[in-house]
């Protein structure tokens, strides 16, 4: 005898994605038949009528009525685990689904069917609903769910729960750092006349998430800091008070983080869970003050475990920051929490901190690949700015003006209505840098000689401000240079510090301490100088006979591409680094200017912008062959590739023809290139030749589709693979490269048809 139950009679997930290729219909069409046979079979149908007749007449027939009605509310509440079955019915949640069909498990947590839902919920009085909703919210508020508890508490209109929900939401770390969206769903559940302290605070949160400088929101939160103080709730008094303390770290306002702070004081005697938030004050002022050892100091002197979960990341978010501002970016990489976006609650500003510590560990380009998170519509006002500046200042140091003048608008734009002066000097600083990218350096001197007739240069705030960026000073302002020179600059910025010097030297026309000094990674110095005066130095270097200055105009021209070769080709015919200037050009490949596309399925062809290209040396049938074997092993030998272009000459007649037919080829596929450049797309190094994989080739793109629709296919989507086949069959022309004839293409061809 077998025992069959219910595990084995349902469909398994491979069995789901069988049948749906059986039936012609996507897997997610059968996800809500819980596995069950027939009602798969149903659903494949795209209709569930009979399945609700089965469950009304069949299912239904041996449950009491008082079991129905446990299962009512079960269903009413949508489901959940063995403790919120207890909480809604007073039955464990094996006992309350047993034996039950079409019942849908994820973990520990069971939810019926959309069907039972129908046909059961219509039975319960309104007292049972609520009496379910209510239990199912104080569950979720346990399990620190507070969109599920004000969803369940509003399907009953209790308002009273639903103010629970957002007490518990806010006091439990949430803090009102809540999204916009979020806040205002939320909000709604309250009359809009509502003046209850919590009302002021979600208002006062909405209005910082517009404009965080703006009265309004401090206003709003002083007030209902000062009205959670007389009515003594001290938990929610505390989420005020760090709210408009973060207000006040925005603007500038070290005044009002220090009354904050003495406020964080005067609750922590009376309310110990306040006594953490005061180091978090600290770190506030601090880093209003520009002293980032202070505000490491304070943050270290506390553990996670003293803070809400939220606090937490707060906390080593700000940990991050202080440690590249004191050149230990690397170290900042390791603390820095991860996937910030994705946390139910933003931290403004902790959406770029790992993009900056990548950028100032010396891997900008890492961190210029990837777009700063915190820009969409979905962001508060300040998380907008700052990703908008951060991409800014980015792009002026990568010598993209247009995009950086683009970025510095948006974050205009998301400044606030009365931006403090932090916030105006970063504005002011990304336009100087923007004069620096674009070759004003003139104008760009008088900027910063104006800023320092304000804010003179001395230690604390004006030096934080110029840290990463001193070297605008440095190079611009000569006078200046006494003081960077007597700066104890910590971690990695020491280094950049002595690159500077010899730059500034250089410029003056020593080239004795380009020559001598310590050289750090080609990444760390792109991090701190900007494009144009990175080529420079990277000139004056080679010109000395250092390799890194190879190595760093090599690594400008790979990751900053064009704005670094543009910048090489105006040093070629100056009179000390013209030299080094052309030679350099000639050995660093970079991206061309044009559009280049490769094919190979069907007629062979190169196109340039869209026209196929009008290079004579294409209709060689031997650079039509170099190309094609280039395709199909894109890293090869010269040695293989002579060998079967060419496979009756010995060897030094083969290497001699692979050079002209190579250098034929230069020309077909890069027709911009400049005399003596280096290629791009066919790199030689040594006796390697690569066929570079920025190359847009039908071939590579073809497999590429074919790979992604099998998986897709295999996966059980075949609506998604559809479209990935329609697309690599635009890419088939009659086969690969069939105007060629040689016995090496023969198995290829055989395997692309």
């Amino acid at each position: 005898l077998e025992e069959i139950g219910q595990d084995e009679l349902l469909m398994t997930g491979e069995e789901l994605i069988d049948f749906a290729k059986l039936r012609g219909v996507d897997v997610s069409q059968l996800g809500n038949a819980g596995g069950w046979p027939a009602f798969v079979e149903l659903a494949s149908t795209g209709t569930d009528a009979r399945s609700r007749s089965y469950l009304d007449e069949e299912a239904l027939r041996g449950v009491d009525p008082e079991r129905r009605t446990r299962l009512a509310a079960f269903a009413f509440v949508g489901g959940g685990d063995d403790e919120v079955a207890r909480a809604v019915t007073g039955t464990a949640l094996a006992e309350l689904v047993s034996d039950l069909p079409l019942v849908r498990w994820s973990g520990e947590f069971a939810q019926l069917h959309d069907l039972w839902r129908d046909l059961l919920v219509p039975d319960l009085s309104p007292d049972e609903r609520r009496h379910a909703a209510i239990a199912a919210a104080a569950v979720a508020r346990r399990q620190r769910d507070i969109d599920r508890a004000i969803d369940l508490a509003a399907s009953v209109d209790d308002r009273d729960d639903i103010e629970a929900s957002l007490r518990r939401a806010v006091i439990d770390g949430i803090d009102g750092g809540l999204r916009s969206e979020q806040l205002l769903r939320w909000r709604v559940h309250l009359p809009t006349t509502d003046e209850s302290p919590l009302a002021t605070l979600l208002d006062g949160l909405l209005a910082r998430e517009r404009d965080p400088t703006s009265p309004e929101a401090f206003a709003l939160l002083r007030t209902a800091a000062e009205q959670f103080a007389g009515h003594d709730e001290p938990d929610l008094e505390l989420v005020a008070l760090t709210q408009l303390g973060y207000l006040a770290r925005i603007v500038g306002d070290a005044a009002m983080i220090a009354s904050v702070t003495e406020n964080f004081e005067r609750l922590a005697e009376r309310h110990p869970p306040a006594r953490p938030f005061l180091a978090i004050g600290q770190a506030w002022t601090a880093l209003t003050t520009g002293e980032p050892e202070r505000q490491l100091a304070a943050l270290t002197a506390i553990s996670d475990d003293a803070l809400p979960a939220v606090w937490q990341i707060t906390r080593r978010h700000l940990i991050a920051n202080a440690l590249f501002n004191l050149g230990r970016a690397a170290e900042g990489l390791d603390t820095v929490p991860d996937d910030i976006d994705s946390l139910p609650v933003p931290i403004p500003g902790a959406l770029v901190t790992e993009s900056q510590c990548q950028w100032y560990a010396g891997h900008p380009e890492i961190a210029a690949a990837d777009p700063p998170q915190g820009s969409s519509e979905r962001h508060g006002a300040r998380d907008r700015f700052i990703a908008a500046g951060w991409k800014a200042l980015m792009c002026t140091y990568m010598g993209d003006v247009e995009t950086a003048r683009a970025a510095t608008a948006t974050a205009s734009t998301h400044a606030g209505e009365h931006p403090g002066p932090m916030v105006q000097a970063q504005l002011t600083g990304l336009e100087i840098l923007m004069l620096v990218a674009a070759g004003d350096d003139e104008p760009a001197a008088d900027r910063l000689r104006a800023i320092l007739d304000v804010v003179p240069l001395g230690a604390g705030l004006a030096e934080h401000l110029f840290r990463h960026h001193f070297c605008f000073l440095y190079v611009l302002v000569p006078e200046t240079r006494e003081f960077w020179d007597g700066v104890v600059m910590p971690g990695t910025l020491a280094q950049v510090r002595q690159v500077i010097h010899a730059f500034a030297a250089a410029r003056d026309g020593d080239l004795g301490p380009v020559g001598t000094v310590d050289w750090p990674e080609p990444g760390l110095i792109a991090a701190h100088v900007p494009v144009r005066w990175a080529v420079e130095l990277a000139l004056y270097a080679t010109r000395s006979g250092r390799q890194e200055g190879r190595r760093l105009a090599t690594w400008l021209c790979e990751h900053w591409q064009r704005p670094a070769r543009a910048a090489l080709a105006s040093w070629t015919d100056h009179d000390v680094v013209g030299e080094a200037a052309r030679d350099v050009l000639a050995h660093t490949p970079t991206p061309p200017t044009q559009t280049v596309r490769i094919r190979v399925l069907g007629h062979l062809d190169v196109e340039i912008d869209g026209h196929p290209t009008e290079d004579p040396n294409w209709r060689r049938e031997r650079v039509q062959a170099l190309l094609s074997w280039l395709v199909l092993h894109p890293d090869t030998s010269r040695d293989r590739a002579a060998t079967a272009l060419w496979p009756d000459l010995d060897a030094a007649r083969g290497a001699k023809n692979l050079r002209t037919t190579l250098n034929y080829l230069h020309g077909v596929v890069e027709p911009s290139r400049g005399s003596g450049d280096a290629p791009w797309f066919v790199r030689s190094a040594g006796q390697r030749l690569t066929l570079h994989s920025s190359a847009d080739v039908d071939l590579w793109r073809f497999r590429s589709l074919l790979d992604r629709a099998e998986r897709a296919d295999r996966d059980g989507h075949p609506l998604d693979a559809l479209p990935l086949l329609l697309e690599a069959f635009e890419d088939w022309n009659g086969g690969l490269a069939p105007d060629l004839d040689h016995e090496w293409l023969e198995l290829e061809r055989i395997h692309v048809r």
